[in-house]
C-alpha cells in the first residue's frame, strides 16, 4: 500500500510538473508571438507608408504598373483556368 502511495504521489507531482512547464512555455510562444505580430505591423505600415509616397509622386507611372500588373495576373489566372 505504500508503494502504491509513493507511486501515486510521485505521478500527480510529474503530472503537475509537466502542467507548470507546458503553461511557462505556452507564455513564452505567446509572447513570441505577439512580438512577432508587432513586428509584422510595424513592416506593414512602413511598407505602405513607401508605396503611398511612391504614388503620390508618381502617379501615372503607378497606374501604369497597376494595370500592367492586373493584366499579367489576368492573363495567368485565365490561362490557368483553360487548363
Amino acid at each position: 500500500m505504500a508503494t502504491e502511495s509513493r507511486i501515486q504521489n510521485a505521478l500527480v507531482e510529474g503530472a503537475a510538473s509537466l502542467g507548470e512547464s507546458m503553461q511557462e512555455k505556452l507564455h513564452d510562444v505567446q509572447e513570441a508571438t505577439g512580438e512577432y505580430f508587432e513586428k509584422g505591423v510595424a513592416k506593414a505600415r512602413e511598407l505602405e507608408s513607401s508605396v503611398e509616397s511612391y504614388v503620390r509622386g508618381k502617379p501615372l507611372q503607378s497606374l501604369l504598373l497597376a494595370t500592367g500588373i492586373s493584366l499579367g495576373l489576368g492573363l495567368l489566372i485565365g490561362a490557368l483556368i483553360k487548363k
